[in-house]
Order: structure tokens, then sequence, then C-alpha cells
């Protein structure tokens, strides 16, 4: 088992990761985890998300932490609003 080392002032919930796994999947701009991170940056990313800023420690930190199987079924209903629908082959 691997222990996760944390310094303490990452602040990353579950709907938080959630809403930026969406953001990956859905926007054909955002191809990287350092994407992602940058797109958090940006006023209007964190506004119309709700989200704030997420650092690129805690977005990888998520991947170990948060179970992404959980997101399989929001995937599923959100994929017939967009041409990606592949990218439910690569949720686990």
């Amino acid at each position: 088992m691997k222990i996760l080392q944390t310094t303490g002032n990452r602040s990353l919930h579950m709907d938080q990761y959630c809403t930026m796994i969406l953001l990956y999947l859905f926007n054909p701009i955002v191809t990287s985890l350092r994407g992602l991170q940058q797109a958090s940056e940006l006023k209007k990313v964190q506004k119309k998300l709700k989200c704030p800023r997420v650092s690129l420690d805690s977005l990888a930190e998520s991947i170990a932490v948060f179970d992404s199987k959980r997101l399989k079924p929001i995937i599923a209903a959100l994929g017939g609003f967009s041409p990606f629908t592949q990218v439910l082959s690569l949720v686990p």
C-alpha cells in the first residue's frame, strides 16, 4: 500500500475533483493534468465551475485518493450530450 505524503495545505474535495475531471473529459482544449490545473487558474472557469484554483500536486494526489469509478454513471448520463462518448471506455 502506498502512503501518500500530504503537506496539510491541500483541500481538494471530491465534488471539485469530479468537476475538474468532467472539464477534462468534455473540453477538447484541456488535454493533460497540467492543462487542467492551468484551466483552474482562469477566473471564468473558477466562477462557472464554482471551484477554486487547484494545485498540480492536489490533482496528482487525487488520482490515488478518490475512486474514479464513482464518476462512471455521471459521465454515462452526460455522454449523450457530447460527441466524445468514447471517453466512457477510458473510465475503469
